[in-house]
């Protein structure tokens, strides 16, 4: 009698074992250990990888751009002065300017000092923040407010003022660029009021961290002074320079 209750068990084992499932299923526990070995966690293999993301991070502080940013700037002018008011007369003048920028990732401050001749002289200095753009030597609009110091003609004034400036290049090596400047309204040391603005534009080229640059500009400063009679002067001119990116 039991060996009519193995019967069935023999008959369900040759239909579902062939041949073929017997080659399908191999027991194989090195293989299987080996699957398990490369999906388990260890704290040597932690260590490893947080050693290779710290030499990553080495790389990109030593291959990334600088957050830090300066430059050195000179320049020379045919300057053109006009007055128009009380007196009407123009004269050319050289113009000789200096200037400095310092720049930490999108904040900076600039400076510069001009020499009109004749005793005519203005420093500008001014904080910059970057709107686009992530070099001063590159692509960029930024914006600024400062205070433009004059001292000509008997008279000194500071005028606070802001502006926008922008930076584009047209190729890898050449651009354009563009400045106006709006003078806030200030009284003299002889209780004139002055108030004016900017505008200035041109175009560069750049040989690596060197740059030769050419500004067509115009500024005009309208005078008020204490009997109401208004004057106006306008400096106009080309200026050729040299500036340094560090």
């Amino acid at each position: 009698m039991k060996s009519l209750y193995l019967i069935p068990l023999l008959f369900v084992f040759m239909t579902f074992w062939t041949p073929d499932s017997l080659a399908q299923y191999r027991f194989n526990p090195g293989e299987k250990s080996a699957k398990k070995e490369m999906s388990r966690w260890s704290l040597s293999q932690w260590l490893e990888q947080k050693n290779n993301i710290k030499l990553m991070d080495y790389w990109l502080s030593f291959n990334s751009p600088s957050p830090y940013e300066f430059y050195l700037i000179g320049g020379h002018a045919d300057n053109k002065i006009k007055f128009e008011g009380l007196s009407n007369y123009e004269e050319n003048r050289d113009r000789i300017n200096y200037g400095f920028g310092a720049f930490a990732h999108i904040v900076g401050i600039e400076g510069e000092f001009a020499d009109r001749g004749k005793g005519f002289t203005d420093w500008t200095a001014q904080f910059t923040l970057k709107l686009l753009g992530h070099s001063i030597q590159g692509t960029h609009l930024n914006l600024h407010y400062g205070v433009k110091n004059f001292r000509g003609g008997g008279d000194k004034v500071s005028n606070q003022y802001a502006a926008a400036s922008l930076s584009l290049y047209l190729l890898k090596f050449f651009g354009i660029k563009g400045n106006y400047r709006q003078y806030f309204e200030a009284e003299s040391d002889s209780q004139s009021k002055m108030k004016g603005d900017r505008i200035e534009g041109g175009g560069f080229i750049d040989f690596s961290f060197i740059r030769l640059y050419g500004n067509w500009y115009q500024e005009n400063i309208e005078t008020v002074i204490i009997t109401s009679d208004k004057t106006e002067r306008t400096d106009e001119g080309i200026q050729f320079g040299l500036q340094l990116f560090f």
